[in-house]
């Protein structure tokens, strides 16, 4: 009897060892969950008064640098023009559309013709283009103010009088008319600039040579169009001129090349784009 005494002892020992080692790990796993839950609450109360940081700071970046590109890129590649598409360059004139009694020119020389002076930095890029490509331009006629281009209604109204035995009234009449249908007009806008090649032999056309079949094919790059095309009378009312070129920007011009447009064409495109 005595002998089951002694055996019985060790094994309840041995369990009280056991439950109190389950509950000293209870605990530590506790205080541990505690101490990890109190660290983030303090790490989100860090964050929420002085503001979250950047995670990923390098892609953001990358996306900051692309999106301030520009989608397209109508000037050429080594321009560091910026591109101006105020309504100046879109200013029509016509025979049903008279220069704006508003128009404000700035007029600039620039190869011994003027221009209005916001489009000299074009016009600078444009010639350094064509020297490059081995061609000489000569601009022959720009910007005239109203008392110039009167003096050129007068004259031809004196011309009618001597030649065609018109009366003052009707000679005045006449050579008015005929002004104002011939595109003369363009020429008060300060954008308009005719051009010749510089070697051009004499009697030749303008549109046999090499600088304007190339004026043709990059002008749009500096913003110019040939303001009075081929196939294009019936929109324009002006016979086709090899030497008439027209400052609109490079986007519109890029745009009206694409659409096959003159000024007269594209005024209303943009009119029926912008009401629908």
């Amino acid at each position: 009897m005595g002998e089951r005494v002694v055996k019985g002892r060790p094994n309840w020992k041995k369990k009280n060892q056991l439950k109190r080692l389950k509950i000293i790990m209870t605990a530590v796993l506790v205080i541990l969950a505690l101490s990890v839950t109190a660290g983030a609450i303090l790490i989100w109360m860090e964050f929420e008064r002085s503001g979250w940081p950047e995670i990923f700071p390098a892609a953001e970046s990358t996306v900051s640098e692309i999106s301030s590109e520009p989608e397209s890129s109508v000037a050429p590649e080594d321009s560091a023009l910026e591109e101006d598409n105020g309504e100046f360059a879109l200013i029509l004139v016509n025979k049903d559309h008279s220069v704006p009694e508003n128009l404000e020119v700035e007029p600039e020389e620039f190869n011994g013709v003027q221009v209005d002076s916001r489009i000299v930095p074009y016009l600078q890029e444009l010639y350094q283009a064509a020297e490059q490509a081995g061609l000489s331009l000569k601009a022959v006629r720009g910007y005239e103010d109203e008392q110039v281009q009167e003096q050129y209604i007068q004259q031809e109204a004196s011309r009618l009088e001597s030649e065609e035995g018109l009366t003052a009234l009707r000679a005045q009449d006449r050579a008015r008319t005929a002004f104002e249908e011939s595109g003369e007009q363009e020429f008060r806008t300060g954008l308009a600039i005719e051009f010749t090649a510089v070697d051009l032999a004499e009697g030749a056309a303008f549109d046999s040579t090499s600088e304007y079949q190339w004026l043709l094919s990059h002008g749009v790059e500096y913003g110019l169009i040939q303001r009075y095309p081929r196939n294009k009378e019936d929109e324009t009312g002006v016979p086709f001129s090899a030497a008439h070129f027209r400052y609109v920007g490079a986007e519109n011009a890029m745009k009206m090349r694409e659409l096959n447009m003159c000024l007269e064409e594209y005024g209303q495109y943009l009119n029926e784009q912008s009401q629908g």
